[in-house]
């Protein structure tokens, strides 16, 4: 088969180190796990982890991930040793998939070089099967693992069936499309030939052609049913049809007879097993079968092809051969018999799969099994397993009978669904929702799902019609919803009073407790800050204890937000406080309202720090988390975070490729988000040395309303680029005048960084004025301001340009100083294209430019420099590829190449060289 070679050449570069996600779709019954046992029993000393998703555990948070970590208990005694949360038995269902994902990286790691031979690259795989049923927390899981696999030596192997991606979000559906380690496998029906094969090794030879082109039209090529077909009639039977097989049945149909062939209690056994669903206890089944001799029936079920039981990690289960087997023998048992076995099996099993059951076997409106599931889901409300709750309440919604209650749980379960970012799911409920009665509170939750999908006409609507309809007294709280929806809306949108307006709305009378109530302030902290009122906007946050790790977890988001004050205020080293605390609570599964602003935010402080590797990774990881979870609202400003470094360093694909991303995801928006979108380009323009570039930026920040907001001198980039742009162009009247505009805001708020970069760009502007002399002296003024200060990037870009002045001043010792100390930044910052510029005006002096590279850790990249740098902290590999969020396996072979490069043997003498390197 070419789908068998494909698996083969694929496994062969995994064993070369080229990690790759093979996904194999097809209709149930193809032969997607025909497939896959073939390619395994080919390999069978390869270690390998598998799972299997189930129709019935999708609302259960990490039930794949629970699999997957018990078979590894089970295979290696120490595959879980130092993994908290996947070695606890139950993972918490609010567990940020960040967490569990690097715990399963690091898993899936140490199953390379296990292989049972000890010879060869000991390859390793992991088999994840029906993916269309994987609960979202174990797929969000799943996928940050495999974003993150990178010099390891596995395979990972996904079945799904066709349009089973599609409740999983966008994220899946990106890497599967366009990440290099991803591939895709279609299988289709069996052909003539094929199906000649499989007659032949069923023992029926001889059959001509025209009668395999029958089944083949019949079945469509579907193994199963094909076989299933041969299995039930003779060849006299195939050739009594001269034209064809008649209208095609149902597999439930060709299973029929050889089903009633067996005796009754096998029929009863299989029955419950149907019932029961796969990975059920031998005792369950025969409980809910009520029939002896349970091990006889097995026995001649699993002669008969229906059941197989195999030992697991938990014990031995029965399972049916093939899912398709499971759901045919469901689907013919009669309405009467079905629900019989349901309430026997709410009789036999525990928890909340009796609950299931209870509600399978309802016939009529049950207000006591609905009193039940709405515990339930109030338990898991506690438990903070939001989807399994909204799960319960559906089910609870389905025997209430029609009227109110009915429409209040499930709207209630909606709501659920929108407050856990489900955004997949809210939208598959969605019609159903737009059809309850209309009320204030159906229009605020519809409003809020828009918000997080990115609809923002629709979620102004709807968000605004439920303010306008809800009851001040009677419906408080969906009325501060409505106003918080609109607020954050506005101030993203670009209408900051309106904004200011709602966010006062939702605040006012607010006690503190409400669980919107850190969204609500943080919100409204944004346009205090960027109207200069930046000591009214601390001061909402006034209750929070000064040291940020003091910060109550339950308050991240607000403690983020007190970061990004501090950040646009110039308060550089308190805003890295903050940030770094809120990234590293979510970096340890914290789940806060606004995940991605920490990581975005804390890359920016760090980029004006000059720690732009660090910036890089947060930034990065600040785009994973948005794509994989789905919030579009994030795109713009985590793209703009993360074109930063690359623009600056010369990586111009990396850079223009976040900047388009973050425009294309401001469109939707506008305001903040296209600010920091022409941020971007302006940035962009400026390190290509491109003016029209950088004009284009401020050309789209201009067109947002309510500019004035948006001008913060401290803030945002494409101001200052705007008047770099202009004097560039020679527009000099146009840059005198706003650079004035510029200077009074940054004077007036007494922001460091804002007058720094005014100093720059005076001087420059003096020297497109021909006053070399003013040019020198406030270039001069500059460099002192900015060597007080944190901000070596603009330092450098001073120096540069006072080097530059100082050369047309013919003062040809200090222009060469002056240079020098630029050319230092800029090298420590590889910011290639601005080191360049100083080799040329180096050159021109007639100084030979040094090519220097750092002699304390030379030729080390960015990522074997962050390796070094955590090992050398004394961490262990584990511990810093949970840091990177890379796997042990990536950290070891980085480590490796360290060594080699700096010539070092052990970790002490590597702690050592970075000692000397950090304190230069």
């Amino acid at each position: 088969m070419p789908e068998l070679a494909a698996l083969v050449s694929t496994l062969s570069a995994v064993g070369a180190g080229e990690p790759k996600v093979v996904l194999l779709q097809g209709e149930a019954g193809i032969g997607k796990s025909s497939l896959i046992r073939e390619f395994l029993a080919r390999h069978l000393c390869m270690p390998i982890l598998t799972a299997t998703c189930d129709e019935a555990e999708a609302f259960l948070p990490y039930g794949v991930v629970q699999q997957l970590a018990a078979q590894a208990a089970a295979l290696l005694p120490d595959g879980l040793a130092g993994l908290e949360l996947l070695s606890s038995h139950d993972p918490p269902a609010d567990a940020d998939p960040l967490t569990i994902g690097a715990e399963l990286l690091a898993l899936i790691s140490s199953l390379q070089g296990r292989n049972a031979t000890g010879q060869g690259n000991a390859a390793a795989a992991v088999l994840i099967e029906d993916l269309q049923w994987i609960d979202l927390a174990s797929a969000r899981t799943l996928l940050f693992a495999c974003r993150r696999l990178s010099l390891d030596r596995v395979l990972v192997i996904l079945t799904c069936r066709p349009g089973g991606m599609s409740q999983l979000g966008e994220g899946w559906e990106r890497f599967l499309s366009g990440d290099r380690r991803a591939m895709r496998l279609t299988l289709r029906g069996l052909d003539l030939e094929e199906l000649g094969m499989m007659c032949r090794a069923l023992g029926r030879n001889g059959i001509a052609d025209r009668i395999l082109q029958k089944i083949a039209d019949y079945t469509g090529g579907n193994p199963l049913l094909a076989r299933t077909l041969l299995a039930d009639l003779s060849d006299e039977e195939l050739k009594a049809h001269n034209t064809s097989l008649g209208a095609r049945r149902s597999l439930a149909e060709l299973m029929r007879p050889r089903l009633a062939a067996l005796p009754q209690a096998t029929r009863d056994f299989v029955a419950a097993a149907a019932v029961l669903g796969d990975h059920s206890t031998i005792a369950d089944i025969a409980a809910v079968a009520d029939v002896t001799g349970p091990a006889i029936a097995l026995g001649e079920a699993e002669r008969k092809g229906f059941l197989l039981e195999k030992e697991t990690p938990t014990g031995w289960q029965v399972s049916f051969t093939h899912p398709l087997v499971r759901e045919a023998v469901y689907g013919d048992l009669s309405p009467e018999l079905r629900r019989t076995l349901h309430r026997r099996a709410a009789a036999t099993v525990g928890g909340d799969g009796s609950l299931f059951h209870r509600a399978a076997a309802a016939i009529a409106p049950d207000p006591e099994l609905a009193s039940d599931l709405d515990k339930a889901a109030e338990r898991a409300l506690v438990a903070g397993r939001l989807r399994l709750a909204a799960r319960h309440l559906q089910r609870a919604a389905a025997v209430s009978g029609f009227g109110p209650a009915r429409d209040e749980r499930f709207l209630s379960s909606f709501e659920l669904l929108v407050r856990a970012a489900d955004v997949a799911q809210a939208e598959a409920a969605r019609p159903a929702v737009e059809h309850l009665p209309a009320s204030a509170r159906v229009n605020a939750a519809l409003g809020q799902l828009a918000l997080l999908a990115a609809r923002p006409l629709d979620a102004r609507t709807l968000l605004q019609e439920a303010w306008d309809g809800h009851d001040p007294v009677a419906d408080a709280a969906t009325g501060r919803q409505a106003a918080l929806g609109l607020g954050i809306l506005l101030g993203i949108s670009g209408s900051f009073f309106e904004s200011t307006i709602w966010l006062d709305r939702a605040l006012e009378n607010a006690t503190g407790s409400e669980p919107w109530h850190d969204a609500a302030r943080s919100m409204r902290a944004i346009p205090f800050t960027l109207s200069g009122q930046g000591d009214q906007a601390l001061r909402l946050f006034s209750d929070l204890p000064e040291r940020a790790a003091m910060v109550p977890m339950a308050n991240t988001d607000a403690l983020t937000y007190r970061g990004l004050v501090k950040l646009w205020t110039s308060e550089l080293q308190g805003a890295i406080d903050d940030l770094a605390v809120a990234a590293d609570r979510i970096r340890n599964g914290l789940q806060v309202r606004f995940p991605g602003q920490p990581l975005a935010f804390l890359a920016e402080a760090e980029f004006r720090r000059g720690r732009w590797d660090d910036c890089q990774d947060h930034a990065e990881l600040a785009v994973s988390l948005a794509r994989d979870a789905d919030r579009h609202y994030d795109l713009p400003f985590v793209h703009s975070a993360a074109a930063r470094v690359p623009a600056c360093r010369g990586d111009w694909e990396v850079a223009t490729r976040h900047v388009e991303s973050a425009e294309d995801a401001a469109r939707a928006f506008g305001g903040l988000a296209e600010i920091f979108a022409a941020s971007a380009r302006s940035i962009l323009g400026l390190a290509r040395n491109d003016p029209a570039e950088a004009l284009r930026g401020a050309t789209m920040a201009l067109a947002v309303p309510e500019i004035d907001y948006y001008d913060d001198p401290a803030a945002f980039w494409w101001r200052p680029l705007q008047i770099w742009a202009l004097i560039r162009n020679s527009q000099l009247d146009d840059a005198v005048t706003t650079l004035v505009a510029f200077e009074c805001r940054a004077t007036e708020r007494g922001e460091s960084l804002a007058l720094i970069n005014a100093a720059w760009l005076r001087g420059l502007l003096a020297m497109a004025h021909g006053e070399l002399k003013r040019a020198d002296q406030l270039l001069r003024d500059g460099c002192n301001a900015a060597d007080a200060g944190p901000f070596p990037f603009h330092r450098a870009l001073l120096h540069l340009e006072h080097g530059r002045c100082l050369s047309r001043l013919q003062q040809r010792k200090a222009a060469i100083s002056a240079l020098r100390a630029a050319d230092d930044t800029f090298t420590r910052l590889a910011a290639r294209p601005f080191a360049s510029a100083t080799a040329s005006e180096l050159t021109a002096l007639g100084v030979r430019h040094r090519v220097r590279g750092d002699p304390d850790l030379p030729g080390l990249t960015g990522q074997e420099l962050r390796v070094a740098r955590l090992v050398a902290s004394g961490l262990s590999n584990r511990e810093a590829a949970a840091q990177l969020y890379l796997s042990p396996k990536t950290v070891e072979y980085h480590l490796a190449s360290v060594f080699t490069k700096l010539g070092v043997s052990s970790r002490h003498q590597l702690a050592a060289r970075v000692a000397d390197h950090e304190a230069r």
